[in-house]
């Protein structure tokens, strides 16, 4: 049993990467949220058991015409492979940097940490203030506190972050849309149609997120990669997640809020609210 829950309020970050594909937009920043508190329990010697996140708001950057989404583009340098200088400029204005394909949006989360050791809120906050999430700048949190897990369950944390905090959305996971109903004509992907933005009982609905990547490519030595690690080529896996409103009795009835990362394959990696390995 996990010793401490870490409650991160109310983060709000700025410029956000919301592009989780090549073809999704804006999908919960599940995996960020993991990896976020893995960064943050490995700089405070802790060890993170698992993330409930929860979404207050999200304001893309961009404009809508003709109800399509078009992201703010920015201008840089392309950084390609090459010893040509103009590769990085504007085909047609040679003065101007090159446009490069990116999606944004400021966030509004909260993130419950279940935590194996101890921490100090006071530095945990600090250390906060000069991190990133999903590559946005935080520009402000809540105040932290902890909970001790004997005395208050997650569902507790939940409605205590509505009293405190305002409205917002647990993210979980809904697998089991992705199981191939028996004479399905359109197999998975007409089941991921039919189910994105469907409404459920008691404020919920359910979209695509990106739950994991997978490897294409052996993890090897390469130049310019981070840190000096091992890099791979991946793709991302997307998944369904399911928002549930705080302020839903359905909230009662979840089994699992906690998302976790693990290593299905050696070359397949995931964040999940699965009990075990079986039931990916």
């Amino acid at each position: 049993m996990s010793d401490t829950y870490l409650i991160v309020p109310r983060m709000r970050i700025q410029s956000a990467n919301i592009q989780s594909t090549g073809w999704l937009l804006g999908g919960a920043p599940v995996v960020a949220a993991v990896l976020f508190a893995h960064a943050l329990g490995r700089k405070h010697n802790f060890t993170v058991d698992g993330v409930v996140l929860i979404h207050h708001g999200r304001q893309l950057l961009g404009e809508e015409v003709n109800k399509v989404f078009h992201p703010q583009q920015r201008r840089a340098a392309a950084y390609t492979f090459t010893n040509d200088p103009k590769r990085d400029y504007s085909s047609k204005n040679q003065q101007a940097l090159s446009l490069q394909p990116t999606a944004t949006g400021h966030l509004d989360i909260t993130l419950v940490l279940s935590i194996t050791g101890s921490c100090s809120v006071e530095d945990v906050s600090e250390t906060i203030s000069t991190m990133k999430f999903a590559g946005g700048s935080i520009t402000s949190v809540g105040k932290i506190s902890t909970e001790d897990p004997s005395e208050m369950s997650l569902t507790d944390i939940c409605y205590e972050v509505r009293q405190k905090h305002g409205g917002g959305f647990v993210v979980t996971e809904r697998k089991d849309l992705l199981v191939v109903k028996a004479g399905a004509s359109e197999g998975l992907v007409g089941q991921m149609r039919d189910a994105l933005g469907t409404p459920k009982e008691g404020n919920t609905w359910i979209a695509p997120a990106c739950l994991g990547y997978a490897f294409l490519s052996e993890a090897t030595s390469r130049p310019g990669a981070r840190e000096g690690y091992a890099h791979a080529v991946a793709e991302p896996l997307v998944g369904m997640i399911q928002y549930v409103s705080l302020r839903s009795p359905a909230l009662e009835k979840q089994p699992f809020f906690l998302w976790s990362a693990r290593w299905v394959r050696s070359d397949v990696f995931v964040v999940t609210q699965a009990v075990d390995d079986a039931s990916l």
